[in-house]
Parts: structure tokens; sequence; C-alpha cells
């Protein structure tokens, strides 16, 4: 997990599953790869927009999402 990444320091290690409501699993972990593709693709201005290869849990998007506008300033 890329808990402390820089561009999504709020997004979970393993270790401490965050359980939304009405949800019986933890969240999957991201690699780092899959960190990456999601921050190329949040960060991105123009078509075409980079295509992610898996599907993102949208508590991590969120998460990472506002690690990358904190960043931004």
């Amino acid at each position: 997990m890329l808990a402390g990444h820089p561009a999504c320091p709020h997004v979970r290690k393993a270790a401490s599953p965050v359980l939304p409501r009405g949800r019986t699993t933890p969240v999957r972990d991201l690699s780092e790869g899959e960190m990456e593709e999601l921050e190329d693709c949040l960060d991105a201005v123009q078509r075409p927009f980079p295509r992610l290869r898996r599907s993102t849990p949208l508590m991590q998007a969120v998460q990472c999402a506002e690690g990358l506008w904190d960043s931004d300033g």
C-alpha cells in the first residue's frame, strides 16, 4: 500500500482497513503501478486521458485526488 506516498498521503495501509457503511470486506490495496496510473489519470488535463488497467475503489481515488490537490497548493 502507498500510505505516505507523496501525492496520496491519506491513502491508508492494509493493516488498518476502513470499511464504508454496509461493507463487510476491506477495500483492496493499490499497487505502486496502480497508484501511479491513478495519479496520471487525475493529473491529466488533455484528451486522451490515461486509462486505468483496473477499476479503483472510489474511496482510494478520492483520497488520492485530495492529496494531489493539497500538494498543488
